[in-house]
């Protein structure tokens, strides 16, 4: 790389990393907690699939580097937000890397600072969301299949790659070398293009969905049989590898497959038509506590940027830009499993195609800003106008979802400063339980209730906390799987010791946190 690039590359990922820290969340009320859990048992040297109906287990993605930093920090919060964290990182310098090869420098720092400043980014890239990591894999995949198939952009004088040696310049052993290196360079990085999209699939089984975002690129573009041949040979070693280790961990070359048949037969998923539209689209009176402000305006100039690119004829963009909405279109209306359940939508899920939406921000407005001198200044003014405002809408929904985890980090710092033996037993719900035994780090000796439903009689020693999570108040079935004695009002014995006063914001203004003593 050339300095200038090398330059630009370090102020962005700081950029990006400083946007993440400040707003930083933390480990999520989503599937997190499940992440954290099978990958302490497979740190102590077990699987977390052998039983085989463990469907977070199977996603060796997120559970194997989550192993590695358990076995490295412990249980602990912020070592596991780092995974997000660096993926994060990673995949601003990935979306760089690629916008520069295929159109130039503008192009390239357009599409990261949109990553950077992405609403839903900012949001999620801190948490254990499995589609922050599929991000990653399709800003790698990208990278790897352009490097591979485009020569270095003509619009830029400075190139990535070194350049190739002159045969007068070189001996003989010099080009038979280099001869052979840029033939073998090829399908490597087509093997690579293919092993990243196989470990999307070890990420999060919705990464099969990716497959839509690819047909317009084969209709458009068509790229060459050899190319995609060798793709599909480092995708195929990826998904033999997965089959292998779920074969010696369950007996069964299918477990996988037949888990998550079973599982969607059961998770009730949202389902709601009007989720998807308000979520995008939705710039007025936004609700961040439910899953809204993660946009602003940004999917209204998709559509724009998607039109231009149709207009100026730039027919990677355009394939891009419609592998995008063929997606969308697919989270809206498509199904989950073979009996027509609607596929599951979660805003989320959206992070997997944000790469390849700032690529196409990045080549028109490029492309714009390249040839169109006198609007180079306002299109500039109204970039940077919609970087703060998408930083703001980030920031603010922050904010919001903190307010989830709130109040678990409190009782954790009360319990904490308590100084309690290890026979002191915490007893409380199956929600709360994992989440202040992540904040305490292990420190503190928790009893889920969900598994004393046998238990009529409450104990005789240790503390209770009531009222611990939102789930007792917002799913009716919950509270009668627990023990009488514990949804039952607080005995005469029970001392409270502390209220934790929760956010005044939707179900949290109808409960209050309290821990109890019990006395002899």
């Amino acid at each position: 790389m050339k300095r200038r690039h090398l330059f630009i590359i370090l102020i962005l990922l700081l950029l990006c990393l400083n946007l993440r820290l400040v707003n930083c969340v933390g480990i999520g009320t989503n599937d997190d907690i499940a992440y954290i859990q099978n990958a302490r048992v497979l740190a102590l040297g077990k699987s977390p699939i052998s039983s085989g109906f463990n469907q977070p287990g199977f996603r060796l993605g997120m559970v194997a580097p989550l192993a590695l930093l358990y076995k490295v920090f412990g249980l602990n919060d912020a070592a596991f937000s780092s995974y997000p964290l660096i993926c994060s990182l990673i995949t601003c310098l990935l979306i760089y890397l690629t916008a520069a090869r295929l159109w130039g420098t503008g192009a390239a720092i357009v599409a990261s600072l949109l990553w950077i400043a992405y609403p839903l980014q900012i949001v999620f890239d801190t948490q254990l969301s499995p589609s922050n990591q599929h991000a990653t894999c399709v800003a790698a995949a990208l990278f790897f299949y352009f490097y591979s198939t485009t020569d270095r952009t003509s619009s830029s004088p400075s190139t990535l790659l070194p350049s190739r040696p002159r045969r007068a310049e070189a001996d003989r052993t010099g080009i038979s070398r280099f001869n052979f290196l840029s033939k073998l360079r090829e399908p490597v990085l087509l093997i690579l293009c293919g092993v990243f999209l196989g470990l999307g699939w070890w990420i999060n089984e919705l990464f099969v969905t990716f497959i839509l975002v690819v047909l317009p690129f084969l209709f458009l573009i068509r790229p060459r049989i050899k190319h995609l041949l060798w793709i599909i040979i480092g995708f195929l070693f990826i998904i033999f590898l997965e089959l292998l280790i779920v074969k010696i961990s369950t007996g069964s070359w299918l477990t996988r497959f037949n888990c998550i048949l079973k599982t969607e037969a059961i998770i009730q998923s949202n389902i709601d038509y009007e989720y998807l539209p308000r979520t995008l689209f939705k710039v007025w009176n936004m609700n961040p506590l439910y899953d809204e402000s993660h946009f602003g305006i940004i999917w209204y100039l998709f559509i724009i940027v998607s039109i231009v690119a149709l207009l100026l004829r730039q027919k990677l963009p355009l394939a891009l830009a419609l592998g995008c909405w063929l997606w969308i279109a697919y989270l809206q209306w498509g199904i989950q499993d073979p009996d027509g359940t609607p596929i599951a939508r979660y805003i989320r899920y959206i992070s997997m195609i944000v790469p390849i939406q700032c690529l196409v921000f990045g080549a028109i407005l490029g492309h714009l800003l390249k040839f169109s001198r006198k609007l180079k200044p306002v299109l500039i003014f109204l970039f940077v106008l919609l970087l703060i405002h998408l930083s703001w809408l980030g920031t603010k929904a922050v904010n919001t979802v903190k307010i989830r985890t709130d109040d678990f980090k409190k009782i954790a710092k009360y319990l904490v400063n308590l100084k309690l033996k290890n026979d002191d037993i915490i007893y409380t719900d199956y929600y709360a339980s994992n989440f202040v035994k992540l904040y305490s780090k292990g420190s503190l000796n928790i009893q889920m209730v969900d598994q004393l439903k046998w238990m009529t009689n409450p104990p005789r020693k240790g503390y209770i906390v009531k009222d611990s999570s939102r789930v007792l108040f917002e799913l009716p079935e919950y509270p009668k799987q627990l023990p009488q004695w514990y949804t039952a009002p607080p005995l005469s014995n029970w001392q409270l010791l502390h209220t934790v006063r929760g956010r005044e914001v939707g179900v949290y203004k109808t409960f209050d946190p309290k821990i109890y003593r019990i006395l002899p």
